[in-house]
């Protein structure tokens, strides 16, 4: 599950973005508006049903986030779970540069990767995508993340045939690409009668149309996803 961090400012603008996409993807969010009801104990559920059982952060640093009492606090437990590798966290700077940080965060997040985001600036759907992709190859654990890799173990002959016809198309013809992994996420779906969350590449065909200009990570969240349905059906593909 991953978890939202942020001030109540962003919550109609960049937070409802990342909500939107993310449910659309079929990635649980906790997020208090949707998980909590009328007279439960705000911040005892915040922690104990919520951040404690992420994975995943999300930390959204706006303009006012060092007044926002409520997001300071979240951000304290979820540097403690860090600390321990209890969780992984994204930092986002919305509408405010990390050179403009306080020194604590700065120093915080000197080693960590961040994106920094403006309204309207095409960032926040890339952003999204890239913690996809880290939390997708998180899945996959010791597993390859190279489809490549699994030519010599599938034995099914139909999708050996399509994963070969994938690697040898061109790496900057994107529209063939996705075409292909999305047929070979079909085929798996109704040959083997898998109960695999296809709602990752359902979406990814859905607002592309199988048409990408430009690889906004939507080509490795697709290959990632391929690599671990295979993984799952392994005894049906590779055998």
């Amino acid at each position: 599950m991953i978890f939202l961090a942020f001030c109540g400012e962003t919550r109609d603008s960049i937070v409802q973005v990342i909500l939107y996409h993310f449910k659309n993807y079929g990635f649980n969010i906790w997020y208090d508006n949707h998980n909590l009801i009328l007279g439960d104990l705000k911040r005892d559920n915040i922690f104990e049903l919520g951040l404690n059982k992420c994975e995943y952060a999300i930390m959204i640093y706006s303009q006012g986030f060092t007044k926002c009492k409520s997001f300071l606090e979240e951000e304290k437990r979820i540097l403690q779970l860090f600390s321990t590798n209890s969780i992984n966290i994204f930092p986002i700077f919305y509408e405010i540069d990390f050179s403009h940080l306080p020194n604590k965060q700065q120093e915080l997040f000197e080693n960590i990767i961040y994106n920094e985001i403006k309204v309207n600036d095409g960032q926040l759907l890339l952003t999204i995508n890239q913690i996809i992709v880290r939390i997708l190859k998180g899945r996959l654990g010791k597993s390859s993340a190279l489809l490549s890799d699994y030519l010599n173990r599938i034995k099914d002959d139909y999708l050996l045939e399509l994963l070969k016809a994938y690697i040898e198309v061109d790496k900057v013809n994107f529209n063939s690409r996705i075409s292909l992994l999305y047929a070979m996420h079909k085929y798996i779906e109704y040959s083997c009668k898998s109960e695999y969350n296809f709602e990752i590449i359902n979406y990814l065909n859905k607002f592309t149309k199988l048409n990408i200009g430009y690889n906004f990570k939507e080509i490795e969240i697709a290959e990632l996803s391929l690599i671990n349905l295979i993984n799952l059906k392994h005894y049906l593909l590779f055998h």
